[in-house]
Formats: structure tokens, sequence, C-alpha cells
């Protein structure tokens, strides 16, 4: 029988993610390893009652928690970008009420293999921002990226976060959070800051770019930036060349039961 796990596994979906959100649970519920019991879902908008009984069929505890709850933080820059404005949201749950590690995920991650290991990752937790090419650095340090991030949630770690990026003069609007949490944690706490294998976040774009560094025998978490693998339409758009790892989680996601579910999202 699974232990109960200390660390709470958290993502945050908005309307357009839910082919993402079912097909993530299932992978985490098949490959994520024996402590992955549970998930829970912040989400923007109403989920079906068809598709929280196929998450559930999965055997995942989930909890459903609207994102109205959750502090308003809106974009520190002046663009208005809705996108933006949703994805700074994510720093609301630096402060969600939670006695352990909070492990987020985004929706559009694929589990290939066990998060072994991850009740003992520290906080502050993340892999690097590896794509095209290199991370970026930030102060002097590569750019994690935030879309897999362990951390210890506190409401002082909320507000030196979000003080921290009403008033500084960094170049933060880019990636929204993780620009933020980038910046933040490089000027102020370098130290907190464990990168971590790509392994844990593989970014689809390494796949073609630097492929000496993709093994899908090793992958724990694949993370399709960019265009999304339900979104055809954008797929044909210059993704031909992950047309395979677009055809992977399609194998997912029809597994998970989302062909039924949502008959729009064209097979690769």
């Amino acid at each position: 029988m699974a232990h109960e796990s200390s660390t709470k596994f958290l993502t945050l979906v908005t309307h357009d993610y839910l082919p993402g959100l079912i097909t993530l649970a299932y992978s985490l519920s098949v490959n994520g390893g024996s402590q992955i019991t549970s998930l829970t879902i912040i989400h923007d908008g109403e989920i079906s009652r068809e598709i929280r009984s196929q998450v559930r069929s999965f055997g995942l505890n989930c909890e459903y928690i609207d994102s109205t709850v959750l502090e308003s933080v809106s974009s520190p820059t002046r663009q208005k970008q809705p996108r933006l404005d949703f994805a700074f949201k994510k720093l609301a749950l630096l402060k969600y009420p939670h006695e352990g590690k909070i492990c987020f995920l985004d929706a559009d991650m694929l589990c290939l293999n066990p998060l072994n290991g991850v009740e003992d990752l520290e906080h502050l937790s993340a892999a690097p921002d590896r794509g095209v090419k290199e991370p970026r650095m930030i102060a002097g340090f590569p750019m994690f990226n935030t879309g897999f991030l362990v951390y210890h949630p506190s409401e002082e770690l909320f507000e030196a976060v979000t003080q921290y990026a009403l008033t500084t003069d960094r170049p933060i609007h880019t990636l929204a959070d993780q620009s933020v949490l980038n910046w933040y944690f490089y000027e102020h706490a370098p130290d907190a800051v464990h990168l971590l294998s790509h392994d844990w976040n593989t970014l689809k774009r390494v796949y073609h770019h630097a492929p000496q560094h993709f093994d899908l025998r090793k992958i724990k978490l694949l993370h399709y930036v960019g265009p999304k693998p339900w979104d055809g339409e954008a797929h044909d758009q210059g993704e031909e060349t992950y047309h395979e790892l677009r055809k992977l989680w399609w194998s997912y996601f029809s597994d998970a039961g989302g062909e039924e579910l949502f008959p729009a999202v064209e097979a690769p």
C-alpha cells in the first residue's frame, strides 16, 4: 500500500490546457511511481464531471480548487497580456497552505519514468532551462525552468517575491513567473537554488537541438514547451521536427480517454 506523500503535487490549468491535464495525470499514474497518489488541480473555469470522473479512474486522489480563491497577482508590467497575467498567478502558489513541500508541474508535461527521489529534493529545486541552446544566464547563473519546481510555500516567500516583482527594474516580463523567480532567487538567495539534472524537466527542444542529452529511458518529465501537442493548427507551423514527440504524447492522451473527451483534438 502506497504511503501518503508529504510532498503535495500541484498543477495549474486553464480550459485550453485540459487535454494536457488528463494526459499528465494519466502519465503520472502509470509512470510516476508509488509516491504519486494525489494531484491538486488549480483550475481557471469549470472542469466537467466527465473529465473529473476520467481522471479519478486513473487511481489518483484529485483535489480541484478554483483559481479565483488565489490572490490576484497581475503582471507587474505595462503590457496587458491575459496569458502573462494567468502565468503570474502561479506566484500565489508560493504561499499555498501546506506544511510540507510543493512539487509544481506544468500541465503540458508527460511523465515517462518514476519520480524517484522527489521527496528528497530541497527547496528550491528545478532543472536548467535548456532548449534551443544552453540556458541564458541570470546574474551569472543558469536560468531554471519553473515547469517543474519543488519548494516550501510560505507567506513570507510570497510577499518577498511579489514585492520584488513590483519594484525591480530587471526584465521580468519575458517569461512571466519564471523570469521573476530566477531574478529574485539569483539576486537575493542564490545558494537556495538547487539545479537538478535536466532529466527532471526535459524541454522538447532538446530532442532536436541537443539530441545527445535526450534519452527517453531516463527522462522523468518531458515538457512540451511552445505549440502544444493537442493544438493541431499550431503544429502545422514549423513543428514537423517534433512529430515523433507529438505521437508519443498522443499515445498517452488516447490511453487516457482523451479522444472521447476532446474529439476536436486531431491525431498526429
